[in-house]
């Protein structure tokens, strides 16, 4: 496995997360809001284009078509169990009632989840730098608006904007030491990365269609509603993009 190309794509996901998240910082929170579901459309449909142009065709190449939909539906039956334990959800407005009552447990779980997508960052390298790239753009594309949405949560919740933006950092950090991870653990099993593909599937989708289109439902003006049509197809574009080398 190529170590500087797993560290060289989970690095600048953790920098774009830390400066975002700076810039934030700086302007009003109404202005954060209006930017966030921007980007969880865009995001949207980038975890839909990587799953369903990239990992789960890999993974099923490596593994058949039968296994793959097992751990699919088992990753999405784990993930909604992690979310009934308020250890894994994402925030995109400064209301949430789930992390305002439950700080400590959204730094562990939001670390976890990006651990998790460094791991995923590593497992699609083994396939194909391609698929690797990918993966990346598609965590990135969702750590964007998940941690400027937890930032305005914090700064709600009456943390320093210095505390705030520290809390993000470590958080952003924790893709590199899953990436990192991956790679040691991946490297005497590389066939392990097809299962890993597998249940990084099912948690893009639960992500997706759990999480990010159902966040951003209500009545919109029409202009607005084909403003996210074409941004959630953007980021199913992009996707197709970066694996048709792979494909």
């Amino acid at each position: 496995m190529n170590l500087p190309l797993v560290l060289a794509l989970s690095l600048p996901g953790s920098a774009a997360v830390l400066a975002a998240s700076g810039l934030a910082l700086f302007v009003r929170d109404a202005t954060v809001e209006r930017l966030v579901p921007r980007l969880v459309h865009f995001s949207a449909g980038a975890l839909l284009g990587a799953t369903f142009f990239g990992l789960l065709p890999t993974a099923a190449l490596a593994l058949g078509p039968t296994r793959v939909f097992g751990l699919v539906l088992a990753g999405i039956v784990s993930f909604f169990l992690l979310e009934k334990f308020m250890l894994w959800r994402h925030c995109h407005k400064h209301d949430c009632e789930v992390h305002a009552s439950s700080g400590p447990l959204m730094l562990v779980g939001d670390s976890l989840h990006n651990f998790g997508d460094g791991i995923v960052i590593a497992a699609a390298c083994v396939a194909s730098p391609a698929l690797g790239v990918a993966a990346a753009l598609s965590t990135l594309a969702h750590a964007l608006p998940k941690e400027l949405g937890e930032l305005v949560v914090y700064l709600h919740s009456g943390y320093s904007r210095r505390r705030a933006l520290l809390l993000n950092l470590g958080i952003s950090l924790a893709t590199l030491l899953g990436a990192l991870a991956g790679t040691f653990l991946l490297r005497p099993y590389p066939h392990l990365s097809a299962t890993v593909m597998a249940l990084s599937s099912a948690g893009f989708l639960y992500v997706a269609l759990a999480d990010l289109i159902p966040s951003q439902r209500g009545r919109r003006s029409l202009g607005a509603t084909a403003l996210e049509i074409l941004l959630l197809a953007a980021g199913v574009a992009t996707m197709r993009l970066m694996v048709h080398d792979h494909g």
